[in-house]
This record gives structure tokens, sequence and C-alpha cells, in this order.
């Protein structure tokens, strides 16, 4: 069972990820961000990503595979729900980071 959980939120999260450009088109125009910023909030979900994966092995010895596949999912999920909110550039900032993790 937690593989097709892995698989969904593999799924979920490349689905966001496709999506990001588009909505960082609209974030530009909207914040008056440069190309520069914009390629920076890119970057921010492979940031998150990077994090947890280094991290991720040590918390698997020490709380189990399952843990930490419900942790990611939490954080994907926080993500997701902070990035719906869209309540200023630094939630916005901080759900790309934890869309990232997952």
């Amino acid at each position: 069972m937690p593989i097709f959980i892995g698989l969904a939120i593999a799924f979920l999260n490349d689905f966001a990820l496709d999506g990001l450009p588009l909505l960082l088109n609209d974030i530009r125009d909207s914040s008056n961000l440069t190309n520069e910023q914009v390629s920076l909030l890119r970057f921010l979900p492979i940031a998150g990503g990077l994090f947890f994966i280094f991290s991720a092995s040590a918390l698997c010895q020490r709380f189990g595979a399952k843990a930490v596949l419900n942790l990611a999912l939490g954080c994907f999920c926080l993500g997701g729900i902070l990035l719906a909110l869209n309540l200023n550039l630094i939630v916005f900032l901080i759900s790309l980071v934890l869309i990232g993790v997952a």
C-alpha cells in the first residue's frame, strides 16, 4: 500500500510542478518580478527536494520508511494548502519548498 501512496504523491507532485511555470508567469506580472527572481522561484521546489533527499536516509534509519513517507506526504499536503491560500510571497515561497520535499 505505501508504494501506491508514493506513486500517487509522485504523480501529483509532477502535475503540480508542470503547472508551476504558468503560475510563475502570472506572479511575475502581478508582483513586478524580474526574470532572475522568477528563475529563483523555479529552483525552490528542487532545493526542498535536495534538502530532503540528503536527510531522508538518516530519517529512514531512525524512524522507518513509512514514517518518512508519511512526513513527505504531509509536507506535500501542507504545501498544496498553503499554495492554494496564496496569502503573500513568503507563504508562497514556503509552499514551494514543502511541495519540493515530496
